[in-house]
């Protein structure tokens, strides 16, 4: 057996090199916005740039490819890549992404009507067309939220209330995709889980707290495992995600479950077959554990083994809720010289053009703020980062 995998999609060096620890030869497909992202080119096997989302291409391009050095496995972790790149692998027998999993997953009618008949995974959800079907909607389930069925990274969520403008909304959200649906909103705290999938055998990887922006719009500007919750509540968050997997029988993958707990029950939100947002990075420093070896080697049936760290994490993505250019940024240097950042990026740069943020896209960068042996440190990560967050000045010019 050869030890060429294929990779398709957005990837980042750091990633390429996770991977390369099981000592295997990847080859990347990716895209001309994205190829920059993966600058020590050398380590990869071959690399090949063009819009992979054109399937046809991307299906003679493999073939090519496969009869060139062999190719045991074909996966992806960006949205954009998960459909074609599972499509690769079952028309070539090759492990990798399961495509019955990212088709139910990456439609979201699909996966509700799927779930709506088990009662503790049920919500009030429609697909809409017109303001008077929102309309409607809302008048029988009060605040609600709109979503394009097939978008991703928060693009076209919004919220919708009773006595608000349904025309603005349903146009915003129609720019993202033709079909909507409506969901009723589901209030509470947020969290994001992390599971690996095996052969049915499910495993967490990491729970994660998330902090949301301000409505009308809902991208999340913040991620921390510093929060309280009891054994009781996070037996009942595992019990609950593990069964929705069983539900739409995902066997196999990372998956990114976001919920709500409403009540003290978690409420499914959302749910994608890949690693979150960043989630690759911030796993390996809560856990001490490198989440894409650890995959790619369940699924090759190849020997991997880490040593776990005992870390704690909050994670700030830096953000402006005003639409203008920058012309200035101040205290970049004193997040920086914190001993507890651990990792720092920015697109903070003097003349960008930035948004309210509306959509993962929006954000400005993000640091990691990481505390090791937290027991007598109970709560301090969260606050100390959020410290460190509040010293940061951007400074915009209104358009």
């Amino acid at each position: 057996m050869n030890n060429n995998i294929l990779i398709i999609g957005r990837v980042t060096d750091e990633m390429i090199k996770d991977i390369q620890l099981l000592e295997l030869n990847v080859i990347l497909i990716t895209s001309e916005q994205e190829v920059n992202l993966v600058r020590d080119r050398d380590v990869l096997l071959d690399l090949l740039v063009f819009d992979y989302t054109q399937l046809d291409q991307l299906m003679n391009s493999s073939r090519i490819l496969l009869k060139k050095y062999g190719i045991q496995a074909a996966f992806s972790f960006s949205e954009e890549a998960l459909f074609n790149t599972a499509f690769i692998a079952e028309f070539f027998n090759l492990k990798g992404n399961d495509i019955d999993s990212v088709r139910k997953t990456q439609n979201k009618y699909l996966m509700r009507r799927i779930l709506a008949n088990h009662k503790e995974f049920s919500l009030p959800y429609k697909l809409v067309k017109t303001i008077d079907d929102i309309g409607s909607f809302v008048e029988e389930n009060g605040k609600s939220v709109l979503k394009p069925i097939g978008a991703y990274a928060s693009k076209g969520v919004i919220e919708v209330n009773k006595g608000e403008n349904y025309n603005n909304a349903l146009k915003y959200t129609n720019c993202y995709g033709s079909e909507i649906l409506i969901e009723k909103y589901i209030y509470g705290r947020s969290f994001s889980i992390d599971i690996l999938s095996l052969n049915g055998s499910h495993d967490i990887l990491v729970i994660l707290e998330r902090k949301i922006s301000e409505a009308p719009y809902y991208v999340t500007t913040a991620y921390t495992n510093d929060f309280d919750l009891s054994k009781e509540t996070l037996g009942l968050i595992k019990d609950y995600c593990f069964k929705i997997l069983n539900t739409l029988n995902i066997q196999q993958g990372i998956s990114h479950i976001e919920i709500k707990l409403e009540n003290n029950q978690p409420k499914l939100i959302e749910l994608q077959m890949r690693p979150g947002g960043r989630m690759h990075k911030i796993i390996t420093y809560v856990s001490g554990e490198k989440i894409l070896p650890k995959y790619i080697a369940s699924v090759l049936d190849m020997p991997y083994s880490f040593v776990p760290v005992d870390n704690k994490v909050s994670v700030f993505f830096f953000y402006s809720n005003v639409k203008g250019c920058i012309i200035s940024v101040k205290g970049i240097n004193n997040i920086l010289s914190n001993k507890s950042v651990v990792f720092l990026t920015s697109k903070m740069k003097i003349g960008t053009q930035i948004n309210r943020i509306q959509s993962t896209k929006d954000r400005l960068g993000y640091f990691i703020h990481c505390k090791r042996n937290m027991e007598n440190q109970s709560k301090k990560c969260y606050k100390e980062g959020l410290y460190l967050l509040n010293q940061l000045e951007i400074e915009v010019e209104s358009i």
